[in-house]
This record gives C-alpha cells, structure tokens and sequence, in this order.
C-alpha cells in the first residue's frame, strides 16, 4: 500500500487559504468544484499553488470536448497530477486523454458503489481510484472488496476523528475532510 495522505477538502471562501497552506496536519489540498466552477483564476496564488487535487464538474449534457478543455486549463493552472469527476465515462474519457494524470472517480450513492463493484469485477484491466463518501463505507467489507479489485480508496467527508481512524485502518488510501482537526489527529 502507498503512503496515507491526509487531504483537506477545501470549498470555503479563498480569504482562508492562509491557515490551510502548510498546514503540518495537510499533506494535500483538494479544491472543491463550487470554488473551480467560474472564474478559479480569481484564487490566492498560495492556494492554487498548493492543490494538489480538484474536482472538475461538467454540465451533464456538456459536449466532451467542453470536458476536455476545461480538465487542460485546470491541469495547467493547478498545476496538478489528479483530476476528480463524478461520472464513470467521464474518468475514462479523462484517463484516455490525460494519461500522467491520475483520476479519481467520485462516488456519492449506494447505487454509484454497488454498480461501480459491479464494473470493477467485469473491467479487469481499468482501474483508477474512487472518492467514496465515507458515509457508504460502512463495513471493512466493502473497502476490502474494492482492495481486492486493486482500486484504491479514498474516504470523503470525513467530520469525525474516531471515523477517520477506522477507516484508516481499513486500508483507505487517502482521508479527505473539510475539518484541519480530522486531518491533525490522524
């Protein structure tokens, strides 16, 4: 297993950038759509220079080429290696285009999990790894299935200390939560 990382999932106003940056507590920052949605290039430099990851939201009916500009911009503007989308053709489309860089699937629904299961056990040879909100695992089951599958996997929203732990435990890659304290404790 890689390294832990401890992500702070940042989506407040920029004028807090300043507590979040070299944060010893903080390994990497994931820039949070609503933030990435209109004009990011108005963010503090500070910031922009340290994500490390962010979530990209297309209009569902958005042609792919839209898609594709706007992962080239924000890759170069972030200057990041991880690319996070919330649909499965989508991470292909992304991970067939942007091969260096790595992406990340988020999953926030049961039914999201339960069909992307599914599509790991049928699609040996794909594989990137899945923002899973940590509300859906609830058991060390489904962590150690998606680990028997080689996808790795990343805990969102965590708010509580105790539940970070255990997800750490479980064999999660990367704990992102909004909360610096979630982040000091682990």
């Amino acid at each position: 297993m890689n390294e832990f990382v401890r992500t702070y999932a940042f989506d407040a106003s920029p004028q807090r950038a300043e507590n979040i940056v070299n944060h010893p507590g903080v390994d990497k920052i994931l820039l949070r759509s609503k933030l990435t949605r209109g004009n990011f290039r108005t963010l503090p430099e500070e910031l922009r220079m340290s994500a490390g990851s962010v979530e990209i939201v297309a209009d569902k009916f958005s042609p792919k080429s839209a898609l594709l500009v706007k992962i080239a911009e924000t890759i170069e503007y972030f200057a990041i290696s991880e690319i996070v989308l919330s649909r499965r053709s989508e991470v292909i489309l992304a991970g067939a285009t942007f091969p260096s860089y790595r992406v990340v699937l988020k999953i926030g629904s049961q039914r999201n999990l339960k069909n992307l299961e599914q599509w790991v056990r049928a699609t040996p040879n794909l594989r990137f790894s899945v923002l899973v909100d940590c509300n859906l695992l609830t058991s060390r089951s489904i962590v150690d299935s998606l680990l028997t599958y080689s996808v790795p996997v990343l805990a969102d929203q965590v708010e509580e200390v105790e539940h970070a732990l255990e997800l750490k435990s479980w064999g999660v890659s990367e704990i992102v939560s909004p909360h610096i304290s979630v982040l000091n404790a682990i």
